[in-house]
C-alpha cells in the first residue's frame, strides 16, 4: 500500500488492505481504461480537494497500484484451465445477446472483467473447488435476464463483492453491507431451456 493512499483510507475510516477495486468504490474514485489499455483516474472533489498537488500524486498512486494488480492478474490468468479461458474470451468478444438489454450487457461484461482482473483469487477458488462453467455463466435460453432460476453466479453478482468462495456456495457482500449466498445448483440443471451466456443467440 502506498503512503498517500494509505493515509487517505485511514483518515476516512476505510480498510487500506481492501482490493484496489473496493478501495476505489469506497473513495468514489473512478478508473477508466480506453481501448488501448491506457488508464485514467478521476477523484471526487471531496478527496484532497484543498490540495491539487496531492490529488495528482494520489491519482498516480492509484494508477500504479491498479496497473500492478492488473499485471499480477494477467500473470495468474495464464494458469487458468483452457476451457475457462475460452469461455471468458468468448464472452468478452461476443456481440450482445438479443434478449439482454445494452446497459445490462455492459454491466455483465464489467462484472466479468472485475472477476477476472480484481477477484482472481476467488476465480481460482471456484475452479479449485470444481465448479462447472454453468454455475458461473449459466442463464435461461429464452429469458436470460428474467428467469432467476436459470442464472449462474455472474448474472447474480451485480455490484456485489465476493466475500468468500466455498466448495458449494459463494458469500456475496452488497454495498449496504448486507450478505447473500449463491448456492450451487440454484438453477435447474435438468431444464432443457438452460444455457450459458456464451451460447445465447
Amino acid at each position: 500500500m502506498m503512503d498517500l493512499l494509505k493515509k487517505v483510507c485511514e483518515d476516512k475510516g476505510i480498510n487500506p488492505e481492501l482490493p484496489i477495486y473496493d478501495l476505489c468504490n469506497a473513495l468514489m474514485v473512478t478508473v477508466e481504461e480506453n481501448k488501448d489499455g491506457d488508464i485514467s483516474v478521476h477523484l471526487p472533489f471531496s478527496v484532497l480537494s484543498d490540495n491539487y498537488l496531492l490529488r495528482g500524486k494520489l491519482c498516480q498512486e492509484i494508477e500504479s497500484l491498479y496497473q500492478r494488480e492488473r499485471q499480477q492478474s494477467k500473470d495468474t490468468q495464464g494458469v487458468l484451465p483452457s476451457d475457462w479461458m475460452r469461455a471468458i474470451e468468448t464472452l468478452q468478444s461476443r456481440q450482445k445477446p438479443k434478449d439482454i438489454k445494452d446497459e445490462r450487457w455492459q454491466d455483465i461484461l464489467k462484472r466479468l472483467n472485475r472477476l477476472v482482473e480484481q477477484e482472481t483469487d476467488h476465480l481460482l477458488k471456484i475452479i479449485e473447488y470444481g465448479w462447472s462453467l454453468e454455475e458461473v455463466f449459466g442463464c435461461h435460453k429464452f429469458a436470460p435476464d428474467v428467469r432467476i432460476d436459470g442464472m449462474g453466479l455472474l448474472m447474480l453478482l451485480g455490484k456485489a463483492s465476493i466475500a468468500e468462495i466455498k466448495p458449494r456456495c459463494a458469500s456475496l457482500k452488497h454495498k449496504d453491507d448486507g450478505m447473500t449466498t449463491y448456492a450451487l445448483g440454484t438453477f435447474n440443471k435438468m431444464c432443457m431451456e438452460h444455457s450459458m451466456l456464451m451460447e445465447l443467440p
